[in-house]
This record gives structure tokens, C-alpha cells and sequence, in this order.
């Protein structure tokens, strides 16, 4: 039953979005806009802000996330060139896991307010990543500038500044940043729905290739970087949940606008999502 109440809620409203996206045309730039610039930021703030984090979560959290990225790009980069493939957009899924729009949600729902916590800081560092790395992969120059025009960034840096300075916000500025941090888990898993209607599948082969790095090659990075580092706990829980996560959806809005091979990107999006129906509520039911 503590499987049911995790899972249920998230694919719920994953299916309700795809359903409103089936009846209703919807402006996912937009949402995604909404989301990237205000809900995200503000949760990211308040998440950090308003709590003390040990530097060595910070380590450890933030030390899983570049392991896992990287390691799952050079599992890409091994497939590509055993294969004989240039797919260069190809990396993007493989890469980069669907922290947001169901770590968060599934982080909270397993573990509670410290496993949120925790999980944030785990985007942040994927987050980091993606926006430099991952638009250098899918743009090939300039992903460095697109970085430091996310304001997901800003937002840590800031909360981090309050928390280690023990700053506190006038209340009158606090409510509205915390009312739209509360919309920012529901918002992410429904905006996940509307998008999955509009992606396709195609490159069967190297979308199952992507998807099984992504979610097999990363928990087997996890599972060494746990027991490397001997990392326990509610922190080792977050890393496995999170390296078994979906390719992310912004992934194919990098492919789509830098022409870094979309249709294997959504193709993989799709598999690792639908795969994820089976493999979470695997995982959390050997660890609720």
C-alpha cells in the first residue's frame, strides 16, 4: 500500500495531462516557461533557504549527479563508437534524467521533507550540467552564456547565501515565494503529461539503447558510487531513485532546437517514461 500511495499520485496526474493535452491544445512552451523562470526557482529557494544543509550533503548529493551524468556519457560514447554511430543529440537522453517533473515528486512522497531536500540538490547539480554540457552537446558553442540565464541558479546561489547567513525574508515577501513553490511539484508532473502526448517514437534501436544506459547504466554508476563513498541512508535511497529516473522532456526541446537528432531523442523520452511505470514502484518497494 505504501508503494500504491507513492506511485499513484504522480502517474495520476501524468495521465491526467496527457489527457487534457488529447482534448485541448496546450501551450507547453509556456507552462514550461512558467515553470523554468518562477515555480522551479522558488522551490529551489525555499528548499535551501530555509534549512541548514550540511556541506557534505552537498558532496555527496551533488557528487552522485556528476558521476551518474558522466558516466552515462561515456556508456553513449562506447555504444556510439562500438556501433559505428553519430547521433550526437543521442547523448542528451542518456545523460540527463528526468530530475523535476518526477524525482521530486516520488523524493517527497517516499521520503518525506529530507528526501526532497536532498533531491534538490541533486537537480541542481543535473541542472548545472545540462545547461552547460548538455546545450555544448546539442549546440555545439555558446552553452556556457545559456547557463547563467537559468534562473534555477540564482535561486540556489541565493538560498544558499540565507541559509549559511541565516537570513530570513519579511513575511509579506516570503508567502507569495512559497505559494508558488507549492505549485511547483503538481505543475512539473502535469506539464510531464501534456508534453508525452506530443512526442513520437522512431530509432527504435537506439532509443532502447539510450533508455537502458540512462536507467540500468545509471543505477549500476549508483550503486558503485554509494558503496565507494559509503553513502546511507535516506541520501543513498534519493541517488538510486534518481539514477533510475526517465530522460528528461527538456531534452528534446534542446535536440529540436539545435537539430541534434529530435526524433531518436523523443523516441527514448518515450520508452524510459513508459519504462519507469515498472522499474520505480519495483525499487521503492524494496526500500518503503
Amino acid at each position: 500500500m505504501t508503494v500504491i500511495n507513492v506511485v499513484f499520485p504522480v502517474f495520476a496526474i501524468v495521465a491526467l495531462g496527457y489527457l487534457l493535452a488529447r482534448r485541448k491544445t496546450m501551450d507547453v512552451s509556456t507552462i514550461s516557461e512558467i515553470m523554468v523562470n518562477l515555480t522551479s526557482p522558488c522551490l529551489v529557494f525555499t528548499s535551501i533557504a530555509k534549512r541548514e544543509i550540511a556541506p557534505s550533503e552537498w558532496l555527496v548529493m551533488g557528487g552522485a549527479a556528476v558521476a551518474i551524468v558522466l558516466g552515462n556519457g561515456a556508456m553513449m560514447w562506447v555504444y556510439q563508437r562500438t556501433n559505428r554511430v553519430r547521433m550526437r543529440g543521442l547523448f542528451l537522453p542518456a545523460m540527463f534524467m528526468n530530475t523535476g517533473n518526477m524525482g521530486l515528486p516520488f523524493s517527497l512522497l517516499a521520503f518525506g521533507q529530507p528526501g526532497l531536500d536532498k533531491a534538490i540538490i541533486f537537480l541542481i547539480a543535473v541542472v548545472l550540467i545540462q545547461y552547460s554540457l548538455g546545450v555544448l552537446i546539442a549546440k555545439g558553442e555558446g552553452g556556457l552564456r545559456e547557463m547563467f540565464r537559468l534562473p534555477l541558479i540564482y535561486a540556489a546561489f541565493t538560498g544558499f547565501a540565507f541559509s549559511v547567513f541565516d537570513v530570513n525574508l519579511p513575511k509579506f515577501l516570503l508567502t507569495p515565494v512559497e505559494m508558488l513553490a507549492d505549485v511547483s511539484i503538481p505543475l512539473m508532473i502535469l506539464n510531464l503529461g501534456i508534453q508525452l502526448h506530443t512526442l513520437s517514437v522512431s530509432s527504435i534501436r537506439h532509443a532502447v539503447a539510450a533508455a537502458s544506459i540512462r536507467m540500468g547504466g545509471g543505477f549500476i554508476i549508483a550503486l558503485v558510487f554509494v558503496t565507494v563513498v559509503r553513502v546511507f541512508g535516506v541520501s543513498r535511497n534519493v541517488i538510486f531513485l534518481d539514477s533510475l529516473m526517465p530522460p528528461a522532456v527538456f531534452n528534446v526541446i534542446l535536440a529540436q532546437k539545435y537539430g541534434a537528432d529530435p526524433d531518436a531523442v523523443a523516441s527514448t523520452i518515450v520508452l524510459g517514461t513508459l519504462l519507469s511505470v515498472i522499474t520505480t514502484p519495483l525499487f521503492l518497494a524494496f526500500v518503503t
